[in-house]
């Protein structure tokens, strides 16, 4: 998942950290030929319709993860399907 987009301190060495990711997003060789066809075709104007498009495709999810002060996980929390727990820093 990466690095956490946010990692608060809690008490008795405690941590609490988000992360985000998505599901549902992968690339495919199929879609960036098609992608590159109708930006061919269209002489460029597709990527005023192609890039919002694919800017919207997956779900978004965040998951907070406590660890106690031996790096165990003692809860977890998911966000529902594009909603957020935190905002970004």
């Amino acid at each position: 998942m990466g690095d956490p987009i946010k990692v608060d301190a809690l008490d008795k060495g405690w941590k609490k950290c988000t992360y985000s990711y998505s599901l549902g997003d992968e690339g495919s060789a199929g879609r960036a030929i098609g992608h590159g066809a109708m930006d061919v075709l269209t002489l460029g104007i597709w990527e005023l319709v192609g890039t919002p498009i694919e800017g919207c495709r997956g779900d978004k999810y965040q998951i907070a993860i406590t660890f106690d002060e031996n790096e165990r996980v003692v809860d977890l929390k998911r966000s529902e399907k594009n909603r957020e727990l935190v905002k970004r820093n």
